[in-house]
């Protein structure tokens, strides 16, 4: 019997049922079949951390592993592996080697953890470790990345191998072969990404630039993987709280109404031009989402100044914290504007509010979450990438407003996750996502929404939208 740890705390809360199976599943693939790797796709809330440490301790005490890397994104590298080691009471010493890897490493701890920007600076000795652990493995599902490029690198070398995600395809199936790699040096889904593509892809999107799952592939990409992968929703295996989504329409003043339709026009004369994306098009794209949130930032000289252009998401973003009476309230924003606008309108409930931002010390960012979680603020910003993965914010909070949207899926549903998880108080988390009528908002709204939104619909989209 597995507990999961040894301190008092892992006695008192033994695994899960599905947690148990979870590390049994690993172990019968690492250990019983011999298998080089295998990867746990669950959601956020399930313990992913927990089974994984469960399974290195095991595998130690087989005598199997003697030094275990973990690489993640910096923030989990500091705030949840050595705390989880600590609170279950794991057969490990953890150790960071974010910016000092040669001076930890002399210290000889048997758990070394770093980040993904880290790796270039190890790859070279990666026979150093007998497991490696890749937390939020969808950071390496870009074959043509550095950091894929060198965990691939590392893969050849390290014996045994575990992924975690909770969100492993979240735009495409394509997704899946970087981090398929890990696990099995291509064995399921090409050893390269021209085998991949010409297995299982074909050539789209506009004027036929970025590869596509074809029809019906799809099946056989999920049966390729299928004794490899362990997937389980925090639906089929908690008692999760009802999630409601709760859209607030704003709707555009005839003045700002009239500006954004020349927005509009700008955006489809870049589309038309068939250069998708490129500097011009992605500029119209991204004035058009600054718009649709009330403000656009413009260059006067070598200053970047933002442009009021209406106050309807702020006056509904405010409607929110009101209605809420007291209740705590988790803001994302996109950009750096819209969150000064946040604070300084005139009577802004939300001027002293935390923020969580890009580029903060990891020791303020937790000083922050763990006064959050404790019920010491009544409401907190975060930029949507910073606060989307490994972050635990569900202490005291049940309402999450979206001052617009994120066009990633992974980004729009891991950062959702940090409330929407297990240990969540009452019985429902409430998602006010704030959008804006007639704008770039209801097609961000649909991708989000249609999970096999790609990018040649989500093109279409906006360009009917440009053109109405």
């Amino acid at each position: 019997m597995i507990n999961g740890g040894n301190s008092r705390e892992a006695i008192d809360r033994p695994l899960r049922p599905y947690q148990s199976f979870a590390v049994e599943w690993l172990l019968d693939r690492l250990y019983v079949e011999d298998l080089e790797g295998a990867g746990l796709f669950l959601d956020p809330g399930l313990g992913k951390t927990r089974i994984s440490l469960a399974v290195a301790q095991a595998l130690k005490h087989l005598g199997l592993v003697k030094r275990a890397l973990v690489v993640a994104p910096l923030r989990p590298i500091y705030t949840v592996w050595p705390a989880e080691c600590r609170t279950w009471g794991i057969d490990y010493t953890p150790i960071i080697l974010h910016n000092q890897h040669v001076r930890a490493m002399s210290m000889n701890c048997d758990l070394e953890l770093i980040n993904f920007e880290g790796l270039g600076k190890i790859e070279a000795i990666a026979d150093r470790w007998d497991l490696m652990i890749v937390d939020e493995s969808t950071f390496v599902k870009n074959w043509g990345a550095k950091r894929s490029k060198s965990i691939r690198r590392m893969a050849k070398k390290i014996p045994k191998r575990i992924i975690l995600t909770g969100t492993p395809a979240a735009n495409s199936l394509g997704d899946l072969h970087g981090q398929m790699f890990v696990v099995d040096q291509g064995e399921a889904l090409g050893k390269t990404a021209g085998a991949f593509r010409s297995m299982f892809c074909r050539q789209g999107g506009w004027m036929g630039r970025k590869w596509q799952v074809r029809s019906g592939m799809g099946e056989q990409i999920l049966e390729a993987i299928k004794g490899k992968v362990l997937r389980m929703t925090a639906e089929d295996h908690l008692d999760m709280p009802r999630l409601i989504i709760n859209d607030i329409w704003a709707k555009l003043p005839p003045g700002a109404s009239r500006e954004y339709r020349r927005l509009k026009r700008e955006l489809f004369a870049e589309l038309e031009t068939g250069e998708v994306f490129a500097a011009s098009a992605a500029a119209a794209y991204t004035k058009c989402k600054q718009f649709a949130n009330g403000q656009v930032y413009s260059m006067e000289g070598e200053e970047r100044v933002a442009h009021r252009a209406h106050d309807e998401k702020i006056k509904a973003l405010l409607e929110v914290y009101e209605e809420l009476a007291g209740k705590p309230l988790l803001v994302f924003y996109h950009f750096k504007h819209d969150r000064d606008r946040i604070q300084t309108i005139r009577n802004s409930p939300f001027r002293d509010a935390p923020v969580l931002a890009g580029g903060m010390k990891i020791q303020e960012v937790q000083k922050i979450l763990d006064e959050w979680n404790a019920g010491k603020h009544r409401a907190i910003l975060a930029q949507w990438q910073a606060a989307s993965h490994g972050l635990n914010m569900q202490g005291c909070c049940n309402d999450v407003a979206c001052f617009g949207l994120h066009d990633s899926l992974e980004v729009f549903d891991q950062a959702i996750r940090r409330v929407y998880r297990q240990g969540v108080s009452g019985d429902q988390v409430r998602i006010h996502r704030i959008l804006t009528r007639d704008t770039v908002d209801e097609v961000m709204r649909l991708r989000l929404e249609d999970k096999d939104f790609t990018q040649k619909a989500f093109l279409e989209a906006l360009k009917k939208h440009a053109r109405s």
